[in-house]
């Protein structure tokens, strides 16, 4: 039940906010600026592929690759197939997932990697897949991760995710105990490093891929995978990394900007920084401090309380949003919602 008490108490608020929630969504904008910067600096700006890839392949744990994929297919208006990766495993955790590449998957097609982690060991292995089929292979994920060291072997291109600002006590990014903090000189650190035998080298000029970058031609990317560290949020009573503020932007930006360059939607970096400012005006309407009667977040919180809301959509963009709040709603909030 909602203790419509603490609307109007901001710093009953915050002690209740024990994730930084608010805090998170108050930074969302500045982290879509500080994605685009790190796109920019890894060189998705610079890229000039040689026409669109037959197929986007999307591939994350939980919301990072289902919202992922969702959101680019419905802002692309079906332009090409964008399609998820769903994972299989023995169990939901992430060190237990896995991902395959479909059979059809190959040259012409673009894999897209989104993870606020990057230590699932299955994402490394869905790596070698794509250098092997020769696909064209983006990556969005923490820069000193195993996932990060795969992708460079792979001659893949990877962004590092843009973290919080901000951390709680012990966290990395502000949810839950950082996962690639330095260790104490008597440990060794978390990631092994990564080698390739030197007979599995591609020898010559690979092909052109997907993105006009060059194509593996043979051999396969060797990795020592480390023992899998389950990522901040994954406990029972916390949540996923891609369900707090901020992580989709930081995970989405960089992405919508690659998708610019292969021509399938207009995202230009002044659209980008109109999204930053436009975030960062609804964080400073619906803040904290803001009154309930001035303040649609909180009123829309009340309006919520004890309500079973349908979110009506008009569509595919719409649609996809409706998804994601719904979705947030049940993660956060573990209120049910019907999105239509």
């Amino acid at each position: 039940m909602l203790d419509e008490s603490l609307l109007d108490a901001p710093e009953a608020l915050a002690r209740a906010d024990t994730r930084g929630l608010l805090r998170g969504a108050a930074e969302s904008g500045a982290r879509v600026r500080t994605a685009a910067r790190h796109a920019a600096e890894a060189g998705v700006a610079d890229l000039n592929p040689d026409g669109r890839p037959r197929a986007v392949l999307v591939a994350g744990p939980g919301a990072a690759g289902s919202c992922t994929a969702d959101l680019l297919g419905a802002l692309s208006g079906g332009n090409i197939p964008v399609s998820l990766i769903g994972p299989t495993g023995v169990a939901p955790a992430p060190g237990a997932l896995r991902w395959a590449l479909p059979g059809w998957a190959g040259p012409l097609d673009l894999l897209v990697i989104a993870t606020p982690d990057g230590t699932e060991p299955g994402l490394p292995r869905l790596v070698e897949q794509a250098y092997r089929r020769g696909c064209a292979l983006v990556a969005v994920a923490p820069g000193h991760s195993p996932l990060a060291g795969a992708v460079a072997q792979a001659r893949g291109l990877m962004v590092p995710l843009a973290t919080s600002s901000y951390g709680l006590p012990g966290t990395g990014t502000g949810t839950g105990p950082a996962p690639y903090a330095t260790p104490p000189p008597d440990e060794p650190p978390n990631t092994a490093p990564t080698t390739t035998r030197p007979e599995e080298q591609p020898q010559g000029p690979p092909p052109e891929g997907a993105l006009g970058e060059p194509a593996p031609s043979g051999g396969h990317p060797h990795h020592a995978t480390p023992p899998h560290i389950e990522p901040p949020g994954t406990a029972p009573d916390e949540v996923t990394g891609p369900a707090l503020p901020g992580t989709l932007w930081a995970l989405l930006t960089p992405l919508l900007m690659l998708v610019d360059r292969i021509g399938l939607i207009s995202a230009p970096p002044a659209a980008l920084q109109q999204v930053a400012d436009r975030l960062d005006r609804v964080a400073e309407r619906c803040g904290p401090a803001i009154a309930t009667y001035t303040n649609p977040a909180k009123t829309l919180a009340a309006e919520l309380a004890g309500a079973l809301p349908l979110l009506w959509t008009e569509g595919p963009v719409a649609a996809a949003s409706g998804r994601r709040f719904a979705g947030l709603l049940a993660s956060l909030a573990g209120r049910p919602a019907l999105a239509a």
